[in-house]
Order: C-alpha cells, then structure tokens, then sequence
C-alpha cells in the first residue's frame, strides 16, 4: 500500500480581517520521515530553535529573540528548502471574510459551519483527493494507495470536524471515498515538524494574497515554495453558495436541527 500523508495548519480562521488559509503539504509517509530528520537538523544548527512558527520569525518574537536578522533569515530560509525538496504537492484553501460572511456565517442550523474553518478542512480533503486522482491520470498506479490528513491541533473546533466526518463523506464521489485512510488526526506543531513547515506554507499564502509583510525574506520564501507543485486556490462566494444546501441536507439524518 501506498501511503500519503498530508499535514495542514491554518492561518487568519481565528479572527483574520481579510483572507482565511488553510494549508500544507502531501508527501509519501516515507519521505516525511526522511523531511523530519533534515527540518530537525537545520533547527539544531547554531544558534539553535526548539520548533518554528512563521509569526515568531517574522516579529523577532519567541525562538527567534533578540536574534539578528540575517541569521534569522537563513534558519527560515533553509527551512524553507527543507520543505521544497520532499514535499510532492503544496494545497491550499482560501475563502475571503467578507465572502464566508455574507455566505455561510448564520445561514445553516449549525454553529459549527459558522467558523471558517469547517469550510476549509473539506476543501483541503476534496483539493487532496482531487490531486491524488490527478496523479493517478498521468504517472501513479493509485488502485492501493491511501490518503491521511494531519491538522494543527484546534481544540473542540478539532473535534467538531472529526464529528463531521461520516458526514463530509457522504458528499464526496466514491472513488474519493475509496483514497481514505483513517480519520484525520491534530497534533501539535511545536512537536510535529510537518505541521512547522505547514504553518511556514499558510502564513506565506496568505501574506502574499494580501499584501502584507514584502521583506526579502518573505519572497525568497515565496520563491522557494513556489516550486513545490500547486494545488488549490480561493473558494468564491458562489461555490459556498451552491454547497451549503447540499451539505444542510446531507447533515440533517446525522445532526438534527
């Protein structure tokens, strides 16, 4: 069996004022492996980090202060190529505030479907899956390969999705269905190295969709992950608009009003 494991981490869910993100990278369960020992080493190098987070880094902050900037540089930089040379797909989901706003907040029985968050945990799945599919098209025999996903840790927010998965499975075409292993997991990305570089992947994409930090070391890493193959993009207001129905209605057996 091939195993593929994708690790994703969000940014802006938990009150942003402009762009949700959720995102990361897939990789075979091997190499990730092989990625932890190399992200474990350049965290060791001197002077050394016990984890990362991209908003500590970027504000001199936590790990990184008091440390100059070049070097701080250099540690984000190599991390960066780190994550470029074992991951096989970077994905991401996106929604606009003022889209999920006007769309979906208040608009389902549900308070669960009133956090960002929800919206984009099944769009990374389906983005996934989708992915892997494509793969399947052109170069990879994917009749016994199996796809887990590994989120930051969200608390209830975390378990309210794993309560929601039976449901979101209902709305995927069986062919996806049959890519699923078992159901997602949360851990911690101060001890997780591939939810460090999905944190380091989330707060760059959304960064550069809204133009904020353009410090040198922003888009080399920009220009570093940009060679990880892309999958994903902005769900529009009138995706959310034609989903929410399904999904109330897929709901309702499981989670009654």
């Amino acid at each position: 069996m091939i195993l593929l494991q994708g690790y994703f981490d969000d940014s802006g869910s938990h009150g942003g004022e402009g762009i949700y993100a959720l995102g990361g990278f897939l990789a075979p369960g091997v190499s990730w492996q092989r990625f932890s020992a190399e992200w474990q080493g350049v965290l060791n190098k001197d002077p050394a980090i016990d984890y990362f987070k991209m908003s500590e880094a970027i504000s001199l902050r936590g790990q990184f202060d008091r440390w100059p900037g070049p070097l701080r540089d250099q540690k984000v930089f190599e991390l960066a190529e780190v994550a470029e040379r074992w991951a096989v797909a970077r994905i991401s989901a996106m929604v606009f505030k003022e889209d999920f706003d006007t769309h979906i907040r208040g608009a389902s029985p549900w308070r669960e479907l009133d956090n960002p968050y929800f919206l984009l945990f099944n769009q990374i799945i389906v983005l996934t899956l989708g992915f892997v599919q494509e793969l399947g098209k052109r170069t990879l025999d994917i009749s016994d390969t199996k796809v887990e996903f590994v989120f930051d840790e969200q608390g209830l927010l975390g378990r309210d999705a794993v309560g929601w998965w039976d449901v979101l499975k209902l709305a995927l075409e069986p062919e996806k269905v049959q890519l699923l292993g078992a159901p997602p997991a949360f851990g911690s990305d101060k001890r997780l190295f591939p939810l460090q570089a999905a944190d380091l992947l989330a707060w760059s994409v959304r960064n550069a969709v809204e133009g904020g930090e353009g410090s040198v070391l922003a888009n080399a890493v920009v220009q570093t992950l940009k060679r990880v193959p892309p999958y994903g993009g902005f769900v529009s207001g009138d995706q959310m608009r034609e989903s929410l129905p399904e999904l109330i209605a897929i709901s309702e057996p499981y989670w009654p009003r």
